[in-house]
């Protein structure tokens, strides 16, 4: 057919109105904008003149493609350019419902939450892993409905991709047949998360030590489903254990089970038992007011002093309980049992002066202070991007200032300030990473950090400035809504104290979701430090004093944190 000049102004028309009222125009692909403020260029490439610039979370109908460039459509129904890396492409209701032929998408993430609607605030249905494919039942508001099993359940479209034809293959996660199976499996690493599901992202039920046995049930890919002595079970990385062909012992319907026993006098004994990997200490022949605890947490001991003296002199370890260095001994007329164990102890001590009888379960506790804390810092932004460049994040109008390099300089501050103080801090980076942003978050998950702390500047068309922290808890997820309190004191706290010693605008504490936030399982906040977008604040973000007093904000507020 051919158009005049006319027939083109048109049908030019007709897709403009068609696209400002959300209807539909290409049954192709669409790609969602990944980053906070996104440069959409004329042509293909760096060198070509910015046009416009968009926000996080924007939807961009794909035109075309140019290499590791796609051409896409503007609201105002002009075209540009943007790089791929920048957006996640995904296909369109129309392409997905549309077509008589099966799709199927394969997860780009370790672990995906499967849920009942198509959004976060819906229950969580199942979880799904990396590299899985599933059949693709619909398409609604960038979440598929997808086929798992026996069961349909929605997942974002942020963390997958859909396949070409060749590939639609489902899988499912590698099962181990039970004849290959070996009877136990013996801790070797020091201290052991065991996890509700066969994922590191997964909630940590229970901690195991090192030389412990435990029995095998099954094996999943990498991990394995073990049972506790407490007989619940769950499942422990295959690199942290070693596989033995001794079946663990039966445990009987004991609910301890006894480990150690030292009679300390006449009538007077202690003695250790095990409670779901747990040491209970317990002492028969003394009432409450003949017992005397002192625990230091520096020294992760505990120390028992109990009236009357005794004969014994014992030092040994337990260390599959995590107890590194026990020593029973008399001294002035006292009995002394001083236990180290791997970890913070918290005595839960129920006391019968009745039988005399008194029972301590030994927990993992948390102390005041920044003493022994792991801190993970990420500077925000400063990833690897195909080419070998850096992703710069927001860039100051007027200086060029790159938000990457004023991130870096304020973390490493405050690593040196939180170190000083005791605490342990890792880096996400020190100048770049390959790390995706849920990698970032796996450092935290896999270090058993305490807290997790994203640094950024913000960047704003509206003319904004001041200090913003982020966290992230919704009810919907019952992992990280178990954790609301801590993210949100955290966060309070830290905006409080930036904007006390730094003394810009308060922007206040929100919540939103970020990817950083999102995947990580421990604490965690997005420091804005101030806008990189401002005329005076952009200056300010590259003076080294104003740096470092935003190293000394965001310090002291999770120095309050850990009091």
């Amino acid at each position: 057919m051919k158009f005049t000049p006319l027939k083109r102004w048109v049908l030019c028309c007709l897709i403009l109105i068609l696209w400002v009222f959300g209807i539909p125009v290409w049954a192709g692909e669409e790609g969602v904008v990944k980053g906070r403020v996104v440069n959409i260029r004329q042509g293909p490439g760096t060198s070509y003149q910015v046009v416009t610039q968009v926000k996080s979370g924007q939807v961009l109908a794909v035109l075309d493609s140019s290499g590791s460039w796609l051409k896409i459509q503007l609201s105002s129904g002009k075209a540009g350019w943007v790089h791929k890396d920048l957006v996640t492409v995904r296909q369109t209701a129309a392409a997905v419902n549309g077509s008589s032929e099966q799709k199927y998408l394969q997860v780009t993430t370790k672990v995906l939450n499967v849920r009942s609607g198509p959004g976060t605030g819906y229950k969580m249905v199942t979880k799904i892993g990396l590299n899985e494919k599933h059949a693709i039942v619909d398409l609604k508001d960038g979440w598929y409905k997808i086929q798992v099993g026996t069961q349909q359940g929605w997942v974002s479209g942020n963390y997958v991709k859909v396949l070409a034809p060749a590939s639609n293959t489902p899988t499912t996660p590698v099962q181990t047949p039970s004849q290959d199976l070996p009877k136990s499996v013996i801790i070797t690493g020091d201290i052991v998360n065991i996890r509700q599901q066969g994922s590191l992202e997964s909630a940590v039920i229970s901690k195991v030590y090192k030389g412990q046995s435990l029995a095998v049930i099954s094996k999943q890919n990498d991990w394995y489903q073990v049972e506790l002595a407490s007989q619940a079970r769950g499942w422990v990385a295959g690199w942290l254990v070693e596989p033995s062909a001794e079946s663990v012992p039966a445990r009987g319907d004991s609910a301890d089970n006894e480990v150690l026993s030292a009679p300390l006098a006449d009538q007077k004994r202690f003695s250790i038992t095990e409670r779901g990997n747990r040491p209970v200490l317990n002492l028969e022949g003394w009432t409450k007011d003949q017992i005397q605890v002192t625990t230091d947490s520096s020294n992760k001991t505990v120390v028992l002093t109990l009236d009357g003296s005794t004969k014994i002199n014992y030092e040994g370890k337990i260390e599959r309980l995590g107890i590194l260095d026990l020593k029973i001994y008399a001294r002035d007329n006292k009995a002394v049992i001083e236990i180290k164990s791997t970890f913070i102890p918290a005595l839960d001590t129920t006391y019968d002066d009745a039988k005399k009888k008194t029972v301590m379960v030994l927990n993992i506790g948390t102390s005041k202070g920044l003493t022994g804390k792991v801190i993970v810092v990420d500077p925000g932004h400063a990833s690897v991007q195909p080419g070998g460049w850096l992703d710069p994040g927001a860039i100051g109008p007027r200086t060029n200032l790159y938000e990457k390099d004023v991130t870096l300089r304020i973390a490493v501050n405050l690593k040196n300030m939180l170190e000083a103080a005791g605490a342990k801090v890792i880096m996400t980076h020190l100048g770049q990473t390959e790390l995706s942003l849920a990698g970032r978050a796996a450092i935290a998950n896999n270090s058993q950090a305490d807290i997790f702390v994203s640094i950024h500047a913000n960047s704003s068309t509206q003319g904004l400035s001041g200090h913003t922290t982020y966290f992230y808890a919704p009810w919907g997820d019952e992992f990280l809504a178990a954790q609301r309190s801590d993210r949100q004191k955290l966060a309070t706290l830290v905006q409080n104290e930036l904007v006390k010693t730094v003394g810009r605008k308060d922007m206040g504490v929100r919540e939103s979701n970020f990817a950083v936030l999102r995947e990580t399982r421990v604490p965690s906040i997005l420091v804005e430090t101030a806008f990189i977008s401002d005329s005076q604040e952009e200056i300010l973000l590259g003076d080294e004093g104003f740096r470092q007093k935003l190293a000394v904000g965001i310090f002291r507020g999770i120095q309050s944190y850990f009091e």
